[in-house]
């Protein structure tokens, strides 16, 4: 099978667990998130805001839940909310990459572009993996900054150890930024 259909039935899988759990125990807040993130997952934004409130209203200081939280506040155009979470999330739990890169994308969805690049740059040193989605971030963050050379300097160093998918995203951006040049 391709793996949007893996994907499709993992979805349905923890999608069906997690509303067993429910009916069986209306305050398991963790199955609240699991069913948040397969909201999220299958773009169903105001059905995961639903599921992570009921999370958080379970479990107040889950990082992971104000982390979704700061997600979803940010996709339906909260983005003093979004901030407001993901502060909280990055108190919280400090030592965990995705407190870092959740914060940095509020802040660069704020054209905060200096302290979303130093949120990346410590998810980074956290040990975040270099997604297609988190180099992406991180590059606009560099844009934002007219640090175009950043960005070849990290494709260049990047490209010994990418996949060919890879590799194609990292000449399209290192050809973006010397335009931009």
């Amino acid at each position: 099978r391709r793996q949007g259909e893996r994907d499709e039935l993992t979805l349905a899988a923890a999608m069906s667990l997690a509303q067993d759990a429910i009916k069986a125990d209306s305050k398991a807040s963790l199955a609240h998130a699991v069913l948040a993130e397969v909201y999220h997952h299958k773009q169903q934004f105001a059905k995961a805001r639903d599921e992570i409130t009921a999370s958080l209203a379970l479990q107040p200081g889950n990082a992971q839940c104000l982390r979704e939280l700061a997600l979803l506040s940010l996709i339906h155009g909260k983005a003093d909310e979004a901030l407001q979470n993901a502060e909280t999330a990055l108190k919280l739990d400090p030592e965990h990459y995705q407190s870092y890169t959740v914060k940095g994308v509020v802040e660069l969805f704020k054209e905060q572009y200096e302290t979303a690049a130093g949120l990346f740059d410590k998810a980074s040193a956290l040990g975040a993996p270099d997604s297609v989605l988190t180099v992406n971030y991180k590059f606009r963050a560099w844009i934002g900054l007219d640090q175009e050379d950043k960005i070849i300097a990290y494709c260049q160093q990047m490209m010994e150890r990418a996949d060919d998918r890879m590799k194609i995203i990292l000449h399209y951006w290192m050809g973006r930024a010397s335009s931009l040049k």
